[in-house]
Protein backbone atom coordinates (compact mmCIF):
# COMPACT_ATOMS: atom_id res chain seq x y z
CA UNK A 1 0.00 0.00 0.00
CA UNK A 2 2.81 2.45 0.49
CA UNK A 3 4.39 1.84 -3.08
CA UNK A 4 0.40 2.75 -4.10
CA UNK A 5 0.85 6.03 -1.78
CA UNK A 6 4.06 6.85 -2.89
CA UNK A 7 3.06 6.32 -6.53
CA UNK A 8 0.35 9.22 -5.24
CA UNK A 9 2.78 11.83 -4.23
CA UNK A 10 4.32 11.61 -7.36
CA UNK A 11 1.45 12.32 -9.40
CA UNK A 12 0.59 14.81 -7.08
CA UNK A 13 4.04 16.45 -7.51
CA UNK A 14 4.06 16.03 -11.34
CA UNK A 15 0.28 17.92 -11.35
CA UNK A 16 1.68 20.49 -9.12
CA UNK A 17 4.65 21.33 -12.06
CA UNK A 18 2.69 21.35 -14.83
CA UNK A 19 0.00 23.83 -13.48
CA UNK A 20 2.14 26.49 -14.60
CA UNK A 21 3.48 25.43 -18.35
CA UNK A 22 6.54 26.08 -18.87
CA UNK A 23 9.39 24.36 -20.41
CA UNK A 24 11.37 24.10 -17.34
CA UNK A 25 8.48 22.26 -15.60
CA UNK A 26 8.18 19.56 -18.35
CA UNK A 27 11.81 18.96 -18.34
CA UNK A 28 11.81 18.48 -14.34
CA UNK A 29 8.78 16.39 -14.52
CA UNK A 30 10.64 13.54 -16.73
CA UNK A 31 12.45 12.53 -14.02
CA UNK A 32 9.18 12.65 -11.90
CA UNK A 33 7.51 10.65 -15.03
CA UNK A 34 10.33 8.22 -14.92
CA UNK A 35 9.85 7.69 -11.10
CA UNK A 36 6.30 7.11 -11.43
CA UNK A 37 6.66 4.05 -13.74
CA UNK A 38 9.28 2.74 -11.29
CA UNK A 39 6.48 3.01 -8.70
CA UNK A 40 4.10 1.33 -10.85
CA UNK A 41 6.52 -1.53 -11.86
CA UNK A 42 7.18 -1.97 -8.02
CA UNK A 43 3.01 -2.40 -7.56
CA UNK A 44 2.82 -4.58 -10.42
CA UNK A 45 5.10 -7.26 -9.39
CA UNK A 46 4.10 -6.72 -6.11
CA UNK A 47 0.49 -7.57 -6.37
CA UNK A 48 0.22 -8.76 -9.65
CA UNK A 49 -3.36 -8.47 -11.52
CA UNK A 50 -6.67 -6.81 -10.30
CA UNK A 51 -6.87 -6.89 -7.07
CA UNK A 52 -9.54 -9.40 -4.77
CA UNK A 53 -12.50 -7.55 -4.46
CA UNK A 54 -13.54 -9.89 -1.05
CA UNK A 55 -11.45 -8.72 1.41
CA UNK A 56 -11.30 -5.58 2.98
CA UNK A 57 -7.51 -5.24 1.99
CA UNK A 58 -8.31 -5.95 -1.34
CA UNK A 59 -11.20 -3.56 -1.66
CA UNK A 60 -8.91 -0.34 0.11
CA UNK A 61 -6.15 -1.68 -2.11
CA UNK A 62 -9.04 -1.03 -5.03
CA UNK A 63 -9.72 2.36 -3.85
CA UNK A 64 -6.21 3.73 -3.69
CA UNK A 65 -5.43 2.02 -7.32
CA UNK A 66 -8.40 4.23 -8.56
CA UNK A 67 -7.48 7.23 -7.18
CA UNK A 68 -4.25 7.14 -8.56
CA UNK A 69 -5.46 6.27 -11.73
CA UNK A 70 -7.28 9.77 -11.92
CA UNK A 71 -4.44 11.26 -10.70
CA UNK A 72 -2.86 9.60 -13.40
CA UNK A 73 -5.44 11.28 -15.77
CA UNK A 74 -5.28 14.58 -14.58
CA UNK A 75 -1.90 14.57 -15.16
CA UNK A 76 -2.06 13.53 -18.73
CA UNK A 77 -4.21 15.95 -19.29
CA UNK A 78 -1.97 18.58 -17.95
CA UNK A 79 0.84 17.29 -19.66
CA UNK A 80 -0.79 17.47 -23.03
CA UNK A 81 -2.01 20.98 -22.22
CA UNK A 82 1.60 21.86 -21.14
CA UNK A 83 3.13 20.54 -24.17
CA UNK A 84 0.78 22.53 -26.63
CA UNK A 85 1.03 25.28 -24.62
CA UNK A 86 5.00 25.27 -25.10
CA UNK A 87 4.53 24.41 -28.77
CA UNK A 88 2.37 27.40 -29.26
CA UNK A 89 5.43 29.36 -27.52
CA UNK A 90 8.00 28.11 -29.79
CA UNK A 91 5.55 28.80 -32.75
CA UNK A 92 5.35 32.66 -31.54
CA UNK A 93 9.34 32.65 -30.65
CA UNK A 94 9.68 31.58 -35.05
CA UNK A 95 7.72 34.55 -36.18
CA UNK A 96 9.96 37.04 -34.04
CA UNK A 97 11.07 39.59 -36.03
CA UNK A 98 13.55 42.79 -34.44
CA UNK A 99 12.87 45.15 -32.87
CA UNK A 100 9.22 43.08 -32.34
CA UNK A 101 9.46 40.76 -29.44
CA UNK A 102 8.38 37.02 -29.49
CA UNK A 103 5.15 37.74 -31.29
CA UNK A 104 4.24 40.98 -29.27
CA UNK A 105 5.20 39.21 -26.09
CA UNK A 106 8.36 39.50 -23.97
CA UNK A 107 10.14 36.69 -22.48
CA UNK A 108 8.19 36.67 -19.26
CA UNK A 109 5.06 36.40 -21.32
CA UNK A 110 3.73 39.62 -20.68
CA UNK A 111 2.41 41.71 -23.95
CA UNK A 112 3.91 44.33 -25.49
CA UNK A 113 2.00 47.21 -26.75
CA UNK A 114 3.44 48.15 -29.86
CA UNK A 115 3.85 51.85 -30.49
CA UNK A 116 4.06 53.47 -34.28
CA UNK A 117 6.82 56.42 -34.20
CA UNK A 118 5.15 59.92 -34.54
CA UNK A 119 1.26 58.66 -33.74
CA UNK A 120 -0.10 60.04 -30.72
CA UNK A 121 -3.25 58.18 -29.41
CA UNK A 122 -5.69 59.19 -26.88
CA UNK A 123 -8.57 56.96 -24.92
CA UNK A 124 -11.09 59.15 -22.92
Amino acid sequence: MEQVRQAQRHVEKICRRLEKPELSALEQCEADVSRLIKCLQAIEAERGGTPSLETAEGRKFAVEILLLRRGVSRAQVLLDAAGRFCAGWAHLVALRTEPDPAGGYTSSGAAVIPIDQGTVVTHG
